[in-house]
């Protein structure tokens, strides 16, 4: 405890949750308070000023991505490329600011450009390890404080230190109230006696206990699956991005070694994680911890079905590639400087090449679903739901719901989701909205080979055949 207290880290942490009026009831205290923007009450009596800086926090973001997009249209407008050095910049550019527009002559052509000019083009990034680096950061630092509330507070609880922590502290530097940002408690303490040992495969198949049983150790059960669930999460983050942020530009300036790299790490490290994340996250479907419906269990099946569906469909257009790579290096229609082929078996190379990246990304984007996206869209409802009365609250909110299950619903254990269904559900299909508009992003980088495959499309039909790619089967050809 003295080593704890004496951590700078543990100083700001605890800071964090002492700012946020933490609340360690089985259904929050304020379940009944309705929080408001216009009342001077609320805003600083009751925390509503935290909402407002978000609100004006995401206004701001989405107001100047905007503005940015539109200035960069209109320069290269009034600027086009005079040169081959300039051409050659624009090919680096996404399809959105180089492509003409294609002329609307229905109302839902033009409500297509309108979403796609409005929500997709201003949020493209520069380039896929940019964009890969900034959802490593937001899933990490959303995910990491369920491990440090374990360490810490001795509990599981889905806690909104990244999310809502700065915003509390800004409040309070104002002198006004925060908002508790626990949103799920998953167990009570776990400081009592350790529940009695078994060996790993034995904990793996044996069923969760449906019988009340004492708290203390029904929550130390609760103990095993987050561990292994969170341990396995933060591996395939971490892993994942790094193959994805090294594949093109990492490991070696030498083309041959580059991937002979990339492939050996994503054999022994990244695959070995991926698998490992997906078992546990099966795991915790099956077994079913806390108690979800069965509709929800089977969207969470679906979910890891897919991921390993986009692996094996990723792998295998890699070995397509490679064999596509051995049969032009005995015909000598291979060029060493890239260690691709050329000739004829370029286009078929690329199209492979292209298409493992897409569904490999993709897989690694759905199978971070729970771990990373839907701790954002769980926070988003989470606000939302403030501003709510309590029932509506609890059918928005599954953080609300789930809070109340010990003492509102009479459940035997701490934040089971066995009368949530309405309130999981709105939050899984937000998060799934969410990771469609990220691989929607995806599609839209530049100097990505899938940009340039068809350039008689219209920029909206290729980002969403692409998008639906994921969804046919193997063989399929692309869009």
């Amino acid at each position: 405890k003295d080593r704890r207290e004496s951590s700078s880290f543990s100083t700001f942490y605890e800071l964090l949750l002492t700012m946020s009026e933490f609340n360690n009831s089985t259904c929050p205290s304020d379940s009944d308070t309705v929080l408001s923007l216009f009342s001077k009450e609320s805003i600083c009596e009751e925390g509503s000023l935290t909402a407002i800086f978000a609100i004006i926090f995401f206004g701001l973001f989405f107001l100047s991505r905007n503005i940015l997009h539109r200035n960069n249209k209109k320069y290269l407008e009034a600027n086009p490329p005079t040169n081959d050095e300039e051409r050659e910049l624009l090919n680096g550019m996404p399809s959105y600011l180089t492509d003409a527009p294609v002329a609307a002559t229905s109302n839902w052509g033009k409500f297509k450009r309108f979403f796609e000019e409005t929500f997709v083009a201003p949020f493209v990034m520069a380039d896929m390890e940019s964009f890969v680096a900034v959802i490593f950061f937001l899933w990490f630092t959303m995910t990491i404080p369920m491990a440090l509330t374990r360490l810490y507070e001795k509990r599981w609880a889905n806690q909104l230190v990244a999310q809502h922590g700065p915003l509390n502290l800004l409040s309070q530097s104002l002198g006004c109230k925060t908002i508790d940002m626990t949103a799920i408690p998953y167990t009570v303490d776990l400081t009592g006696p350790p529940p009695r040992k078994r060996r790993l495969l034995g904990r793996i198949l044996r069923r969760a206990p449906t019988t009340p049983i004492e708290d203390l150790e029904l929550n130390q059960n609760l103990d095993y699956f987050f561990t292994t669930h969170l341990f396995f999460g933060m591996c395939w983050l971490f892993a994942g991005t790094i193959q994805i942020y090294w594949a093109r530009k990492g490991w070696s300036p030498i083309a041959a070694i580059r991937h002979k790299a990339h492939k050996k790490f994503g054999r022994f490290i990244a695959l070995p994680a991926c698998l490992g994340h997906v078992f546990f996250a099966l795991h915790m479907a099956i077994r079913n911890p806390v108690n979800q419906v069965f509709a929800i269990r089977m969207q969470y099946f679906a979910t890891v079905a897919e991921s390993l569906l986009l692996v094996i469909i990723g792998i295998k257009h890699a070995i397509q590639a490679q064999a596509v790579k051995k049969q032009a290096e005995e015909e000598g229609e291979y060029d060493p400087t890239t260690d691709s082929p050329a000739g004829e078996y370029e286009h078929e190379y690329k199209e492979n090449i292209a298409m493992h990246k897409v569904r490999m990304c993709f897989a690694f984007f759905q199978s971070m679903f729970g771990s990373g996206a839907i701790r954002l869209t769980s926070w988003w409802l989470w606000m939302l739901g403030k501003f709510l009365p309590h029932w509506l609250r609890m059918r928005v909110d599954r953080g609300e719901c789930q809070s109340c299950a010990k003492g509102l619903y009479n459940n035997y254990q701490v934040g089971s989701a066995d009368h949530c269904f309405t309130a999981v559900f709105v939050n899984l299909a937000v998060t799934d909205a969410l990771v469609l508009w990220l691989e929607w992003l995806f599609l839209c980088l530049p100097n990505n080979e899938w940009n340039t495959l068809d350039k008689e499309k219209n920029s909206f039909e290729i980002q969403a055949s692409l998008l639906l790619a994921r969804r046919f089967p193997l063989d399929a050809p692309i869009p």
